[in-house]
C-alpha cells in the first residue's frame, strides 16, 4: 500500500508517524513544505521525502491557479499564513502533481491548519482522487475553529476541509465531536495519540532512577502567546504561580525549557536574580537532554490556551514526572482521576495551589507517577497504539 504523507514540515510528530508506517511495512512518501531548523537526521529508507524548497515547485509544469472564488482565496491565504515561504499556489500544484505521479492508495494531511488547507487545494486539481484521510492536532479545531479572534476567518476553511475529507483521525473524543459539529461526515478511523506509539524502554532508560518524591527539579514550558491567537502558550501564568510558592521552591531547580518569548526570558531571570529562586533557562534542548531533565523532576509544568492531548504532559508522564497540565487539553481523556494536576490556563491562583500539592505530598506524586506508567503500557506504549494506527489504513 501507497501512502502519500503531507507535512508543513519535519517534526517528531509527523517523523515518527512516518516511521511507523515504514515498520509496517507501507510505501510511504512524505512532503515537506519547509525544511526544519536545525536540520534532523534522516529519516528511515522506508520514507521517501520531498522537500518543496529543495525541489523547486512546480515539479510537473501546470499553470498556476487563479482564485475564482472566495472559498478558494481564503484557503489559499491561510495556507501563506501557514507556510512561511508562501506561494501556496504552486505548492498546491506541486502536490497535485505528485498525487497524479505517485498515485497512493491513501493521501493523509497531517494537521488541518498547517497542511489540510493546502491539501484540499491540490486535490481540487490532481486528476487521481485518493482517499483523504485528515489528522487533527492539538488546537486545530478547538482553538481555530472557535476561539472568538480565529474562527470567522478559518472556520470556513475548516469545514470546507471536513466535507471533503474521507476519513478523520483526532487523538481526542473531544475533537471527533468538534468535528462532526463542523460538517465531517466521513468515516473516524482512529482516535490515538498523533504519531504513534512510545518506546517506553528507551524514554525509562534516560529516568534519573530516583522516584518522583526523591527529586529536587521542576519543569516548565516557556510557551508564551499573543494577543493575535496564533500562539497560545501560557508561561506567564506559570510564572506567576512560581512568585506565589516562592518559600516552597528552596530546596528546589526550576528549569525552564522552549523560550522563545522575551518577556518569559526577563520573568524567569526576575525570579532567579531578584526572588533567589535556583532557576536553570534552556532556550533550546535537544531530544534526549529534554527527556533527561523530565526524568529528573518531581513535576512538570505546561500551560496553555488549548491542546490536543498535550505531548508534554505525555513526555512528563514517561519521565515519571508529574503532570501540571492545564484543563484546556483533553489529557483527562486518557488518564486515570489524579495521575495528574488539571488546572485552569489563567488562574495561577490555582496553578499555584497544584504546584504546593506536588511539591509537597509524597504519597501522591509517587501514586501518580504509578497509576501513569499503567497507562502509558495501556494507552501510550508502541505495542498498544502502533498495530492500532497500521491497521487504520489497511480498513480503508
Amino acid at each position: 500500500m501507497r501512502i502519500l504523507c503531507i507535512a508543513a514540515y519535519r517534526s517528531n510528530h509527523a517523523d515518527r508517524h512516518v516511521e511507523l508506517l515504514a515498520r509496517s511495512g507501507f510505501d510511504v512518501h512524505l512532503v515537506v513544505m519547509e525544511p526544519h531548523v536545525p536540520a534532523l537526521e534522516p529519516l528511515s529508507a522506508g520514507v521517501t521525502v520531498y522537500d518543496r524548497v529543495a525541489l523547486a515547485p512546480p515539479v510537473i509544469g501546470r499553470a498556476s491557479p487563479v482564485p475564482d472564488d472566495p472559498l478558494e482565496a481564503r484557503l489559499l491565504h491561510l495556507a501563506n499564513r501557514a507556510v512561511s515561504s508562501k506561494n501556496a499556489d504552486t505548492a498546491a500544484t506541486w502536490i497535485a502533481g505528485l498525487i497524479d505521479s505517485l498515485r497512493p492508495d491513501i493521501l493523509h494531511s497531517f494537521a488541518i491548519h498547517q497542511a489540510s488547507f493546502l491539501t484540499l487545494l491540490a486535490r481540487a486539481q490532481a486528476k487521481y482522487k485518493p482517499f483523504w484521510l485528515v489528522s487533527n492536532w492539538g488546537c486545530d479545531i478547538h482553538h481555530f475553529g472557535q476561539d472568538p479572534r480565529l474562527k470567522d476567518e478559518y472556520l470556513p476553511a475548516i469545514r470546507a476541509t471536513l466535507e471533503n475529507a474521507d476519513g478523520y483521525f483526532a487523538e481526542t473524543q473531544r475533537d471527533v465531536a468538534l468535528a462532526h459539529e463542523a460538517g465531517f461526515k466521513g468515516k473516524v478511523l482512529a482516535v490515538q495519540p498523533i504519531g504513534g506509539g512510545f518506546d517506553l524502554q528507551w524514554f525509562r532508560a534516560l529516568r534519573g532512577g530516583q522516584p518522583p518524591s526523591a527529586r529536587k527539579m521542576i519543569m516548565v514550558k516557556g510557551y508564551e502567546g499573543n494577543d493575535t491567537g496564533f500562539s497560545v502558550g501560557r508561561a506567564s501564568s506559570a510564572l506567576k504561580a512560581l512568585n506565589m510558592v516562592i518559600p516552597y521552591l528552596d530546596d528546589y531547580e526550576v528549569n525552564f525549557y522552549a523560550i522563545y518569548d522575551q518577556r518569559i526570558l526577563k520573568a524567569a531571570h526576575r525570579l532567579r536574580d531578584k526572588c533567589g529562586v535556583n532557576v536553570r533557562i534552556h532556550e533550546f534542548l535537544p531530544y534526549e537532554e529534554l527527556m533527561r531533565l523530565h526524568g529528573r523532576a518531581r513535576c512538570s509544568v505546561g500551560i496553555s490556551e488549548t491542546d490536543g492531548i498535550a505531548t508534554s504532559a505525555i513526555e512528563a508522564m514517561l519521565m515519571g514526572s508529574v503532570p501540571i497540565q492545564s484543563d484546556s487539553s483533553a489529557l483527562g481523556e486518557w488518564i486515570e482521576p489524579g495521575a495528574a494536576l488539571i488546572v485552569p490556563h489563567d488562574q495561577p491562583g490555582a496553578i499555584a495551589d497544584a504546584l504546593i500539592h506536588a511539591l509537597t505530598d509524597d504519597a501522591f506524586v509517587d501514586a501518580a507517577a504509578k497509576s501513569n506508567d499503567a497507562s502509558l503500557e495501556a494507552r501510550f506504549s508502541m505495542a498498544a497504539v502502533d498495530p492500532v494506527i497500521a491497521s487504520m489504513y489497511k480498513d480503508v
